[in-house]
């Protein structure tokens, strides 16, 4: 494993590369392969994208994100009323989601999601489109996850499985997968933060997922 101080160097060239980041005021720190970012973006969007690209960096083990956002004027923000009105737009319009089951409510910019939607990978998709919004500083997702039928726990294991298999990121031999009422539990080590990634969007978009538990962690 790398030493903290070239993880740091790596972290903050990723930064300062990735034109969709505005990093300008962004602080890196790094412990044990532990990654700490703070300091303030300009938006949502920078503020998540940034968290990715820390993760993207090799030997890293753990990303906090202590970063706050804080748009700049002029030009002046949309309204709440103004938000909530582009969120329900985007959802409207959105072919996987049906909108009528979501509520949106947004206050000094924080967007509050409520309601169902039919798949776990869907929760993730709606929050995602949410932080692309001009003028939102963060994103309440409270979006339970109501599958369409039930699947028995044993053969979401069982698909989970040949997921992660099929997926030329994982090597399915690293991950132990356990399942609750509906509730993926990932464990294991794998040897890069993508595998770690893959692993749990394959078992976000296994039917009957309510819930993933990723706890892989990454090996050093």
């Amino acid at each position: 494993m790398r030493n903290d101080e070239d993880i740091k160097t790596d972290i903050v060239d990723e930064l300062y590369w990735d034109t969709r980041i505005d990093a300008s005021k962004v602080a890196v720190t790094v412990d044990d392969g532990v990654v700490t970012l703070s300091g303030e973006v300009p938006t949502y969007w920078d503020r998540s994208t940034a968290r990715m690209a820390a993760w993207a960096i090799a030997d890293v083990i753990d990303v906090f994100d202590d970063m706050t956002v804080s748009y700049v004027a002029p030009p002046p923000l949309p309204s709440d009323s103004e938000i909530r009105t582009r969120a329900i737009d985007m959802l409207t319009w959105d072919p996987a989601i049906d909108e009528s089951d979501i509520t949106v409510s947004v206050i000094g910019g924080v967007i509050t999601l409520e309601g169902t939607v039919n798949a776990h990978w869907k929760r993730s998709f709606v929050e995602n489109k949410m932080g692309g919004i001009r003028g939102v500083i963060s994103v309440e997702n409270k979006l339970a996850v109501v599958p369409t039928k039930t699947i028995r726990d044993e053969l979401i294991a069982e698909n989970v499985v040949a997921a992660l298999d099929r997926d030329i990121q994982v090597d399915a031999r690293d991950v132990e997968v356990e399942v609750d009422d509906g509730i993926v539990k990932l464990s294991g080590n794998v040897p890069r933060w993508a595998a770690r990634l893959a692993a749990g969007d394959d078992a976000s978009r296994t039917g009957g997922v309510i819930n993933v538990v990723n706890e892989l962690k990454v090996a050093a």
